[in-house]
């Protein structure tokens, strides 16, 4: 019942907006009325079918529709911008765009509904392929944070995701965690949050630019004093400490110490290596080695297994050192992989087109982010279609229709409902 009304609300009120136009001195003065034409439309209440206006220019004798330009309505489209947000907000956070149909189909049938004809609004994948398609790819800029901190934490790994019909197999997707610190999460021991976490993705070469960036836009970077970089080590990770002002390198301690268990299998070998790393005794460490070496003289894959990781860790003993020796909140980023990359592109068996990846991954960004994606699609309807990304001030967000009027008319069944669902 409460959709049925929603939809005769619109409806009226589609009717009283182009009636309004069409009786305007404006409209006489500019234009002629040229037919009427239907258009069925979808919406996020239901289906619905209107007459509307259609002008005519008389200078230029061009075609103008007043309703559909008015509520930013495409021509052609089935689908109105509201049911379109929702796709993009639904599929940030999804796999599939099969399953994103299914669930904004069932929401426009009825919120709730054991019916089967629940099903028959359930939006096609190539719909939803289309719709995300021809969304922006958003670089919204960030206010600067009130309070900047003396130390910040910048966490980086990658990620291969599969392509199709690519000269490339895969793509090289860098990931990196901006964070100030860490916080306990209820009574559980050991469970934490990262503080003022923000996540950034990129495909290409200048991911630590784009880092930098960021951290300009949100902190004072002439009040922090250390920027620690963490990873597992991997040359582009490293190179973030000579891009990035005041930052040092530390390794993720989980690699050091996995290492560890793939160069020997016993617990007391493996017991004497983590302290002699933990001490900073290298000699020792060395000793060690030389000694599993011996061991396994007969076996030539456990030989260049200890000398990889001996090697590995013998290169970045200082980085891990930095990483025992200072207070840090250790490093969460292979979890950060698996939650905000590895579950939506790679949990299934799926490929995707190198053109398409970056907004996809660019909409993950967003939803991690805490990003208010149905909003921020409205926002940017305005602008033209374009396959480069598109920097916003965050401060352009209007959110004033949400805000409750001073006075609500309370004559008719239909005024009350309008006054009722505003000021709620």
């Amino acid at each position: 019942m409460t959709q049925e009304l929603a939809l005769k609300l619109l409806l009226k009120t589609l009717e009283e907006m182009d009636s309004t136009y069409r009786d305007s001195s404006l409209r006489k003065r500019y234009y002629y009325i040229k037919h009427y034409r239907e258009r069925t439309l979808i919406t996020m209440f239901g289906k619905i079918t209107y007459w509307r206006t259609i002008y005519q220019d008389k200078t230029t004798g061009k075609s103008f529709t007043y309703v559909d330009r008015k509520l930013g309505l495409p021509r052609y489209d089935r689908y109105d911008p509201t049911v379109k947000a929702k796709v993009i907000e639904i599929f940030a956070d999804h796999n599939s765009m099969i399953r994103v149909g299914e669930i904004i189909g069932q929401q426009i049938f009825s919120l709730f509904s054991t019916k089967p004809e629940r099903k028959n609004f359930n939006i096609t994948r190539q719909t939803v392929h289309n719709i995300v398609k021809r969304s922006l790819i958003i670089k919204p800029r960030h206010t600067m944070t009130k309070h900047t901190p003396e130390v910040l934490y910048v966490m980086a790994d990658e990620k291969y995701i599969p392509l199709q019909n690519e000269a490339t197999k895969s793509a090289f997707v860098r990931h990196g965690v901006i964070f100030e610190g860490k916080t306990k999460v209820g009574k559980c021991k050991g469970r934490y949050s990262l503080v003022k976490r923000y996540v950034h993705s990129d495909l290409h070469a200048t991911f630590w630019k784009s880092m930098d960036d960021r951290l300009h836009e949100m902190y004072d970077m002439e009040q922090v004093k250390q920027v620690y970089i963490l990873g597992d080590g991997a040359n582009w990770i490293k190179e973030g400490a000579h891009q990035i002002p005041k930052s040092a390198f530390m390794l993720d301690k989980f690699h050091g110490f996995q290492a560890i268990q793939h160069m020997s299998s016993h617990p007391l070998i493996r017991g004497s290596l983590q302290v002699s790393i933990v001490k900073n005794k290298k000699k020792d460490f060395q000793n060690l080695v030389d000694f599993c070496l011996e061991e396994h003289a007969t076996q030539p894959s456990r030989i260049k297994t200890i000398q990889e990781k001996s090697k590995y860790l013998l290169n970045h003993w200082n980085a891990l050192q930095c990483s025992l020796q200072i207070i840090n909140p250790g490093c969460s980023m292979e979890a950060q992989i698996s939650h905000n990359l590895a579950a939506v592109f790679t949990s299934r068996p799926k490929a995707y087109a190198s053109k398409n990846l970056a907004r996809y991954i660019n909409l993950r960004d967003l939803f991690n982010n805490g990003v208010d994606l149905i909003n921020l699609y409205l926002d940017t309807l305005h602008l033209p279609p374009s396959n480069k990304p598109q920097t916003i001030p965050q401060e352009t967000f209007d959110f004033s229709h949400f805000e409750p009027r001073n006075r609500y008319d309370k004559s008719s069944l239909s005024n009350w409902v309008k006054g009722l669902i505003s000021k709620n």
